[in-house]
């Protein structure tokens, strides 16, 4: 299940990172205890070798993303990792994040920066489910589409299921991208700030 808020984003960076840090803590909360029952005091958490969060003993596995205007909680019984974007220009140097196939892609599109951030989601939610993050490279992280699905090409010994979904929220596309351990179909369940 991914749960999601759509707030309005604040006027400086700091007070948006504020902003998400606070919702972030709160929608895992909320999802938790919607998923299990269970209330924050019940569980403990604590953090993998690469510092990836986890609930102890809780039976679920989470992963959190936020970008500008969404916050995302994917909660399952499987690992998982998640991340989101949303459209915006981007320095061309950024495409160096990417393999040669990739940034092929990305040149043969319509529209490269938001083709790119299709494909950085999808990188960021596979670090992400590995745990490493970003100490795993974004270059190891290969991603191609087969007709209009992703599919991971680069090398793994963990089990991946991807998928991409794309989110209008008040006129303003935000992409989902989420790794996970066993085949999952994304279920988006919206959360409102009052629910928390």
């Amino acid at each position: 299940m991914i749960y999601f808020i759509n707030y309005s984003a604040a006027g400086t960076k700091a007070e948006d990172a504020r902003i998400q840090r606070n919702l972030s803590k709160r929608l895992l909360e909320f999802a938790v205890r919607h998923e299990t029952g269970l209330n924050s005091a019940d569980f403990t958490m604590c953090f993998g070798e690469h510092g990836k969060p986890y609930l102890k003993d809780s039976g679920i596995h989470f992963n959190i993303t936020n970008c500008k205007g969404l916050i995302c909680c994917a909660v399952e019984k499987t690992e998982v990792g998640i991340d989101a974007e949303t459209r915006r220009v981007l320095n061309p140097r950024i495409f160096r994040a990417c393999t040669e196939a990739e940034q092929r892609h990305i040149s043969a599109s319509s529209n490269p920066d938001f083709t790119f951030l299709k494909l950085w989601t999808l990188k960021e939610s596979y670090m992400k489910y590995t745990g490493m993050g970003l100490a795993f490279g974004t270059l190891n992280a290969e991603f191609t589409y087969n007709d209009g699905k992703p599919v991971y090409v680069g090398k793994t010994e963990m089990p991946i299921y991807v998928s991409q979904s794309i989110l209008e929220l008040g006129g303003e596309p935000y992409i989902v991208s989420l790794c996970s351990g066993e085949e999952i179909t994304p279920d988006f369940h919206e959360v409102k700030e009052s629910e928390l």
